[in-house]
């Protein structure tokens, strides 16, 4: 049931993001921070009921620097609905700092 909901997350996001580039383009952050909880609930599920050790190392590291990004997307979008600002400018670009710090030091066993 968890792995048909992450799926299923990951496609609902996937389609709104697809349909967001006409419209209301602030739902594209929605659409990402969807995307990610759903890797997320992925990663766990595989955790939790994998036997493979192999997989489990995989999906612990790799995606990792992802789970970062939820706060700093859902605050974009958030403020995007509130002021109906979407771009990014260099200010901005602090909110990722820990995930390029984590990404960084995660890169010699990726």
């Amino acid at each position: 049931m968890l792995l048909l909901a992450a799926a299923l997350g990951m496609l609902i996001s996937m389609t709104l993001f697809a349909f967001s580039r006409g419209g209301n383009k602030v739902n594209r952050y929605l659409a990402i921070y969807f995307f990610i909880v759903s890797l997320y609930v992925l990663v766990h599920y595989t955790i939790v009921f994998s036997g493979s050790v192999f997989w489990i190392a995989i999906a612990f590291i790799n995606p990792s620097f992802l789970f970062l990004l939820p706060g700093p997307i859902l605050y974009f979008y958030v403020r995007g609905t509130l002021t109906g600002r979407t771009k990014l400018d260099k200010r901005d670009l602090l909110h990722f700092l820990p995930a390029v710090i984590h990404l960084l030091l995660i890169s010699p066993w990726l």
